[in-house]
C-alpha cells in the first residue's frame, strides 16, 4: 500500500452474532469479506478462544506497518500493535473493507491488548459457537487498549470482526 509491504486491517462491513463457527469461522468470514471487496492476501479474524486460538498464537507477527485502506498507519509493527495499553496507536481501526466506517461501535474480539484470550472461561460465546452468554469486545474507534478490550456484550448482538492481513 505505501511501499513498505504494509498489512491491511479492517473491521467487517457485515455484522455477526457470537455464533461465528469458532475462530476458524471468523477467519473464513474475514477472508470472504476481503475477497468480496477485491482485496488480495490472507486475512485472519482478531479472535481468541479457550482452545488455544489467539492472534498471539496464530498471526504472522509483521515487522511492517498495519494500515487502513486509506493508508493511515495504525501501528508500526506487531510490537507496536500490542503496546496499545501503554502507547496509543497512531490511528484507530475504524474502516471497513470498502474504506467506510463500520456499523455500531463494538467489535467481537475475546482478546486482550497482548493478543491473548481475555478470559479462558467465559466471554467468548462458547468459543464463538453460540448466541448465549457474553462475548468480549473492542471499540473500533479507539487508539488505546480498548480497541480490543472494551467489555462484554450479549452473544446475540450483531457486531463486526477485525480482520488482519497476514
Amino acid at each position: 500500500m505505501n511501499g513498505l509491504c504494509a498489512k491491511l486491517v479492517f473491521a467487517t462491513k457485515q455484522t455477526y452474532s457470537g455464533a461465528l463457527g469458532g475462530v476458524a469461522g471468523g477467519n473464513a468470514k474475514c477472508q470472504a469479506a476481503a475477497a468480496t471487496a477485491g482485496l488480495s492476501g490472507t486475512y485472519l479474524a482478531w479472535l481468541s478462544d479457550a482452545q488455544g486460538n489467539s492472534p498471539a498464537a496464530n498471526f504472522t507477527r509483521s515487522q511492517t506497518p498495519y494500515v487502513l485502506s486509506n493508508g493511515s498507519i495504525i501501528a508500526a509493527n506487531w510490537s507496536a500493535l500490542l503496546a496499545s495499553a501503554t502507547v496509543p496507536h497512531t490511528s484507530d481501526l475504524g474502516l471497513d473493507e470498502y474504506g467506510f466506517w463500520p456499523s455500531g461501535l463494538r467489535v467481537w474480539t475475546g482478546t486482550n491488548s497482548g493478543g491473548l484470550p481475555q478470559n479462558l472461561i467465559a466471554f467468548n460465546c462458547d468459543n464463538w459457537s453460540s448466541t448465549s452468554g457474553n462475548g468480549y469486545t473492542g471499540e473500533w474507534g479507539s487508539i488505546n487498549a480498548s480497541w480490543t478490550q472494551a467489555g462484554g456484550m450479549p452473544c446475540s448482538s450483531l457486531l463486526p470482526l477485525y480482520c488482519f492481513e497476514q
